[in-house]
C-alpha cells in the first residue's frame, strides 16, 4: 500500500494539501542517522513511505523527510510500476515537506516536478492532483497566481473523477481562498455548481465548513453580501479545535473581508483581517495577508498604511525568489502539465509551439511596418520623468493618416484612465482580453483604439505604464531597500532578465544603472 502525506490521517491529509494556508508550527527533531538507508534495506518503497508518514503524522517533521528521500532513493528505471509509483508518492511528500515547512520553494518545486514526470512516464494519474495542489502553492509564491488558479482547478476537477474526495474538499478550499486574494470570486462559479450537486461522504473531514464556504461564494457573487457573511460566519464555526483550526479560521476571516470590501467596508475589511493574524503564521499565510492589507488600505486613502504593507509582502519575495531556476523549472514543468493549466498549449508535443509563435509574430511585426511605422518610446530621465512613459500621447502619425472618430477617441481616453488608476495592469495574468472586459467592449474595439490613437499594440502600452511605475518606485527611496527582482515580480514581469531588456529598451539604461543614478541625484540634491 502506498502512503503518501496525503494518506496519513484524518488531521494530517489537508494540512499536507493546505500547503498554501498552513498556519501552525510543529517541533521536529532529527531522529536519523547515516545508517538509516542500511537499516531500512529490507522494506519496499511503500513500507518506508509508511514510516515516514507515521513521523509526519506525530509531528517529526526531520524523521519523515529522511524516510521520504530514502524512499525516493530508491527509484531506478528497471523497478517494476507500483514501486515507481511509491517512489513518486515519495517525491511528493519532500515537495510538500519543503514548500509548508521548510519555506525552500525552489527545492519543492524540483521534487515536484520530478514526481510529475515520472508520474505522467508510468501513467499514475492518481497522485497528479495531489501534485498539483502543492505546485499550485510554490506558483502562488512566484507571483504566478493565475497557473496557481489553474492548477487548483484542475487538482479539483480530477479529483473528482478519481473520487478523491480529500483533494476534492481541500483544492475548492484552497481555490475560494486563493481567489480571494489574487483574482475575481466569480471565476469559480463552475466549481461552486459542482461542488453543490457533489455527494462528499460525511466522512470528509471539513466537508461542511467547505459546504459554507461554497454557499457564501455564491451569495458573493450574487451580489448578496450581508448573507455571504453570515455564511462565512457559519463555516468558521463549523471550525473543529486542532492544529489547523487555525488555518481555516483565517480562510474564513479573508473570503470575509472580501465581502466587506465588496460593500465599500475597507476599515471593516482590514479589522477583520487584522483580528485573524498571528505570530505562528507561515510566511506565505503572512504574505497574503499583507497583500491584502495593502489593497484595502489603498482603497480607503490611507497611502503610507498602503505603502507599508506593500514593502512588507515585496520583502517576503525577496527571501524567497530565485527566479532564473523558477523559470528553469517552470520550462521543465509546462512537458507535464495539461494545456488547461499552462494556458498556452504546453505540454507533450509542443516544442513547436515557441517557433510558430515567433514566425506569427514576425509575420504581423512585418505587416504593421509596412503599414505604419511606430514612433520610438519615450525616454526617461533618471530620478524623474517617468511620465514620459507611463503617459503615452496620441500617435501623431495615425491622426494624420485618418482622425479616429469620436467613439474610438472617448474609448481610447477610457483606457487611459484605466490604465493609469487600476493596479490589475501589474497582474501576470492582465491581457488584452481582461482590459476589453472591464470596459465592457471587445477585444478588437479596444486593440483597435489603441492602435489608432496612441500608435501602439497593447503589449507596448502595457509596458509602457508598468516601466512608467518601475522608474518611480526605483528612484524612490521608499523602495531603496526592495530588490529590483521584487519591482519586477510585482509589477507583472516573469523574470528579472524580461524586466531588464524590457526596461532598456524605453529608458536605454538597465533598472540597476537607472536605479543609481536616480538615486545618487537625489542624494546630491
Amino acid at each position: 500500500m502506498r502512503t503518501t502525506a496525503y494518506d496519513i490521517s484524518a488531521a494530517a491529509r489537508l494540512l499536507a494539501v493546505l500547503a498554501l494556508f498552513s498556519s501552525f508550527v510543529v517541533p521536529a527533531r532529527a531522529r536519523h542517522d547515516g545508517g538509516m538507508p542500511e537499516r531500512l534495506e529490507g522494506l519496499a518503497v511503500g513500507q518506508i513511505n509508511q514510516k515516514g508518514g507515521a513521523c509526519l503524522e506525530r509531528g517529526d517533521v526531520d524523521s519523515a523527510m529522511a524516510y521520504f528521500t530514502v524512499a525516493a532513493g530508491r527509484y531506478a528505471e528497471g523497478m517494476g510500476r507500483a514501486g515507481k509509483h511509491a517512489c513518486v508518492d515519495a517525491l511528493n511528500n519532500i515537495g510538500a515537506i519543503k514548500f509548508f515547512y521548510r519555506n525552500d520553494y525552489i527545492s519543492a518545486f524540483s521534487y515536484l516536478i520530478k514526481g510529475l514526470k515520472i508520474a505522467d512516464e508510468t501513467g499514475y494519474d492518481a497522485v497528479k492532483p495531489k501534485i498539483y495542489v502543492n505546485l499550485a502553492g510554490v506558483h502562488t509564491m512566484f507571483g504566478d497566481s493565475a497557473v496557481a488558479a489553474r492548477l487548483m482547478g484542475e487538482a479539483f476537477r480530477v479529483s473528482k473523477e478519481q473520487r478523491d474526495w480529500y483533494i476534492y474538499v481541500a483544492s475548492f478550499i484552497d481555490l475560494a481562498s486563493h481567489l480571494a486574494v489574487n483574482g475575481n470570486l466569480g471565476g469559480m462559479r463552475g466549481e461552486v455548481a459542482d461542488f453543490k450537486s457533489a455527494d462528499v461522504p460525511d466522512s470528509i473531514k471539513m466537508r461542511d465548513y467547505a459546504r459554507w464556504l461554497c454557499r457564501g461564494v455564491e451569495l458573493y457573487n450574487k451580489r448578496r453580501y450581508d448573507d455571504c457573511l453570515e455564511a462565512f460566519d457559519s463555516a468558521a464555526a463549523r471550525v473543529e479545535p486542532d492544529l489547523q483550526s487555525a488555518t481555516y479560521l483565517s480562510i474564513a476571516d479573508m473570503l470575509a473581508a472580501k465581502a466587506y470590501a465588496a460593500k465599500g467596508m475597507y476599515a471593516t475589511a482590514i479589522g477583520r483581517i487584522k483580528a485573524g493574524m498571528s505570530p505562528s503564521m507561515t510566511m506565505y499565510s503572512r504574505y497574503i495577508s499583507y497583500k491584502a492589507l495593502a489593497a484595502y488600505y489603498a482603497e480607503t486613502g490611507a497611502a503610507d498604511s498602503a505603502r507599508a504593507y506593500r514593502m512588507k509582502y515585496l520583502l517576503i519575495n525577496d527571501t524567497t525568489l530565485s527566479y532564473g531556476e523558477y523559470m528553469r523549472l517552470r520550462d521543465l514543468e509546462r512537458r507535464y502539465l495539461p494545456a488547461s493549466v499552462t494556458g498556452d498549449g504546453g505540454g507533450r508535443g509542443s516544442s513547436l509551439v515557441p517557433l510558430l509563435a515567433a514566425v506569427a509574430g514576425a509575420v504581423i511585426l512585418l505587416l504593421a511596418l509596412r503599414r505604419r511605422k511606430p514612433s520610438p518610446p519615450a525616454a526617461v530621465e533618471p530620478g524623474g520623468g517617468a511620465h514620459a512613459v507611463a503617459q503615452p500621447k496620441p500617435h501623431a502619425q495615425a491622426a494624420a493618416h485618418a482622425e479616429p472618430d469620436e467613439k474610438t477617441q472617448e474609448l481610447a481616453r477610457t483606457i487611459r484612465r484605466f490604465m493609469e488608476t487600476s493596479p490589475e495592469i501589474y497582474g501576470q495574468d492582465f491581457s488584452l482580453e481582461k482590459l476589453a472586459a472591464r470596459l465592457g467592449t471587445h477585444t478588437r474595439t479596444a486593440s483597435r483604439a489603441i492602435n489608432d490613437v496612441f500608435g501602439v499594440n497593447f503589449s507596448t502600452l502595457l509596458s509602457q505604464y508598468r516601466i512608467g511605475e518601475a522608474c518611480r518606485r526605483l528612484s524612490s527611496a521608499d523602495y531603496a531597500n526592495v530588490t529590483i527582482q521584487a519591482v519586477a515580480v510585482d509589477l507583472g514581469f516573469k523574470s528579472r532578465s524580461n524586466f531588464a531588456i524590457v526596461f532598456k529598451k524605453f529608458t536605454g539604461v538597465t533598472p540597476n544603472e537607472y536605479r543609481k543614478e536616480a538615486l545618487g541625484k537625489r542624494q546630491a540634491d
